[in-house]
């Protein structure tokens, strides 16, 4: 049998089906979340992955936070269900949000680490990025202690019984304060090492919020032009050091921290919005895990800090995006607008569309 001639096969091969890529398969895909995160997701076509996939990516390029714990909206459709198709918000996909996590960038945290067979207490306070893994802080607490061998640092956590299982280096803090360590000896823990870096403000502080809230919503209720921002005490930073751009930043540190899947499991524990318990403690909640923003603008936290923070955002609520982000705080927070801050509907009004 003679064999065909080649421009035969040639033109057999040019008939046969091309495979070609279908409109509905997008080889990669970013998400942008609240404005800073990106997820990236790879081969993203109808059906293949939901709101619920999404939650979980998101933890893991934030490297913080719990999937259960986050929610995903978007300003057009509201809450987005976990069955959501993520195909169906491509066009959407720049401009979610997401509450329950953190989705900022690294920040630095105090750690402590506590030694767990020792007879007497010790302590090492080692500073790490707060998305760090196992294996960072492994490497941070040898740094400090002088120390090269990898063994002689073990971080574990404590099983029943009393006996303990080894973290492994990719397990990542994830919000944790003290993580246990054993291997060799750490210096024994002084009364400054106990009382430091994360403790909170005093109860007297906690309670001294209720007045100055009591302020602003009395004057909410006049009339705009008569409004006032509440007097300034010794003791804050001087409202003239702050312009918009800064009130921005400030208020959306305010807004990761309140987002945050601490402040928001704090919250889901109050009762129900509007009853007298769950006012007497947003307070206490805001001024414990907001502590290091307020300090990282230069506040306290006290009652004068507090007054002066409500000022300068109160002078600066007709701004660009100022009464916006305030509110959006306040959402954070399952408050009213207005309810915190003092800013009133007027005003997130004339902000709401010119927010970055």
């Amino acid at each position: 049998r003679v064999p065909p001639p080649p421009q035969t096969a040639a033109i057999a091969a040019a008939a046969a089906p091309v495979s070609v890529a279908s409109p509905e398969l997008w080889d990669e895909v970013e998400f942008v979340i609240n404005g800073e995160l990106t997820v990236k997701l790879d081969r993203l076509q109808p059906g293949r992955l939901t709101v619920a996939d999404l939650r979980r990516r998101i933890c893991d390029a934030a490297r913080r936070g719990k999937a259960a714990e986050v929610q995903v909206e978007c300003p057009s459709r509201g809450k987005l269900s976990d069955s959501t198709d993520l195909f169906s918000l491509l066009e959407l996909r720049r401009d979610l949000r997401a509450s329950g996590v953190d989705t900022g960038p690294p920040r630095k945290v105090q750690l402590r680490v506590v030694h767990g067979a020792s007879d007497e207490r010790q302590l090492l306070v080692v500073t790490v990025d707060d998305v760090s893994s196992v294996g960072d802080i492994r490497s941070a607490i040898l740094a400090q202690l002088n120390d090269t061998q990898r063994s002689n640092v073990r971080l574990v956590k404590r099983l029943a019984g009393g006996t303990f299982a080894s973290l492994p280096d990719g397990e990542l803090l994830n919000g944790r304060k003290e993580l246990i360590m054993l291997g060799r000896s750490l210096p024994v823990a002084s009364q400054q090492d106990e009382a430091a870096p994360e403790q909170g403000p005093s109860r007297q502080q906690q309670v001294q919020q209720q007045p100055v809230r009591q302020q602003q919503q009395q004057q909410q209720q006049q009339p705009l032009q008569q409004q006032q921002p509440p007097a300034r005490e010794a003791g804050s930073p001087s409202p003239a050091i702050f312009d918009q751009a800064k009130v921005l930043d400030f208020l959306r540190a305010l807004k990761r921290k309140c987002d945050g899947h601490e402040f928001q499991g704090q919250i889901s524990k109050l009762p129900a919005s509007g009853a007298s318990a769950a006012r007497a403690h947003l307070g206490t909640i805001f001024a414990v895990h907001c502590r290091d923003v307020l300090q990282a603008f230069g506040w306290g936290v006290n009652k004068a800090a507090f007054d002066g923070m409500f000022q300068v955002v109160f002078e600066h609520r007709s701004g660009p995006g100022v009464a916006a982000t305030a509110w959006d705080i306040e959402k954070s927070m399952r408050m009213k607008p207005g309810d915190w801050f003092g800013i009133g509907l007027e005003e997130f009004a004339g902000g709401l569309t010119t927010t970055p």
